[in-house]
């Protein structure tokens, strides 16, 4: 892989490139890595000043949400300067009025105390509403020997395998049926085989998966929050469960909806069982 500086060489290139049609993108990889919804129009620096500062490129919704992106210089290491401007500038824009859905700090090195108070915004971000502006993110910048951006999350300062190289049981499905899923990882466990991948409606508490065992298929939905999980996020999974989906929460810090399909099952089927899925969830947020 490639760094910012190999690529492009100069930090300001590659955020005036964020800022075009085609940067745009990138940022939805980014968008779809931690569960936000696509962007479909940018603006920049110049465009997007604030009392005492500029954000890099902010990016919004079909519905008009708005998105911080923020990128770290060419030392490609997480510095307390970008890493505190990212929520600033999302307070910010909330002030302006703007609907803020969250922000992105995109930088090659981080380290584990910049993830931890992140963890703390995005924490504060999920238990109220009002404070949903500080979903906060960092996110790896890196680029393929043939120019392609590639981000990745970190994850307890690793870095969670990328799209491109993580699919191996479930290639052929991924291309034919979820090219436009929120593709997170595949996991080989003995004979358990996972396709992990976000709703981008719900947050990171939330993860859908295809789990293929010895003898069934499992498509399902884990609420799993670090923490017990609460009667809100249970009765969100029974409420948008689809008919034949059963309902578990056996641990405190687990609940899950999932449907039990044969091994020889189509994976067409599954397919369409998780888009079921996707739209009873969107029909569910629209109402609520």
């Amino acid at each position: 892989m490639r760094t910012l500086r190999e690529q492009y060489g100069s930090e300001v290139k590659f955020t005036q490139y964020l800022s075009t049609k085609q940067g745009s993108i990138h940022l939805n990889k980014v968008n779809q890595l931690i569960g936000l919804p696509n962007i479909v129009t940018t603006k920049t620096v110049n465009e997007m000043s604030i009392e005492g500062g500029s954000i890099d490129v902010v990016g919004f919704t079909e519905r008009g949400e708005a998105i911080v992106y923020e990128h770290q210089d060419i030392s490609g290491s997480a510095d307390q300067t970008h890493a505190s401007k990212t929520p600033w500038y999302c307070v910010m824009l909330k002030t302006m009025g703007y609907r803020v859905l969250g922000g992105v700090l995109l930088c090659e090195n981080v380290s584990q105390k910049f993830l931890d108070a992140y963890k703390e915004y995005r924490w504060s971000s999920e238990r109220r509403s009002y404070m949903g502006h500080f979903n906060v993110h960092i996110v790896k910048t890196q680029f393929t020997d043939e120019g392609e951006f590639i981000p990745v999350l970190f994850e307890d300062s690793e870095v969670k395998p990328s799209r491109s190289t993580n699919i191996n049981h479930y290639k052929d499905f991924y291309h034919i049926y979820a090219r436009d899923w929120s593709i997170q990882r595949e996991d080989n466990k003995d004979s358990a085989i996972t396709l992990w991948h976000r709703i981008p409606e719900l947050n990171n508490n939330y993860m859908a998966y295809i789990h293929t065992l010895k003898n069934t298929v499992k498509i399902g939905l884990h609420c799993e929050p670090h923490r017990i999980v609460t009667e809100d996020e249970k009765n969100l999974l029974k409420a948008v469960a689809p008919t034949e989906w059963k309902f578990r929460d056996s641990a405190k810090m687990k609940a899950t909806i999932e449907l039990t399909l044969p091994l020889d099952s189509n994976p067409e089927t599954w397919a369409n069982a998780t888009e079921t899925l996707k739209r009873n969830i969107r029909k569910h947020l629209l109402n609520s």
